[in-house]
């Protein structure tokens, strides 16, 4: 990549998450790393990757009216996310 260039933004879908006490229910991450905000916990329904803005859009609109829908899960394990040799982000299984 030349010096000035931004890498291509990463689309994903995802659903807006609220979790009482999760502090209490994964452990915590290691000191290298930030939990997201209460806000920002989502989960993704699909990683679309650089796929661009147009594309991206075309996804969002196909979605069906049911992922609206208010539902309960249970978390499970905390597992690494990206490259296994340098990971750069955790999360917790749904």
């Amino acid at each position: 990549m030349s010096a000035g260039v931004a890498p291509r933004a990463n689309w994903f879908v995802a659903l807006p998450v609220r979790i009482e006490h999760l502090e209490n229910r994964v452990p915590p991450p290691p000191r290298s790393f930030r939990r997201f905000c209460p806000e920002d916990l989502h989960a993704t329904i699909a990683f679309l990757g650089a796929s661009g803005e147009t594309l991206a859009v075309r996804a969002f609109e196909a979605l069906p009216d049911a992922l609206g829908l208010a539902v309960s899960v249970h978390l499970g394990a905390v597992v690494p996310m990206g490259r296994p040799s340098a990971y750069s982000a955790l999360s917790a299984l749904v």
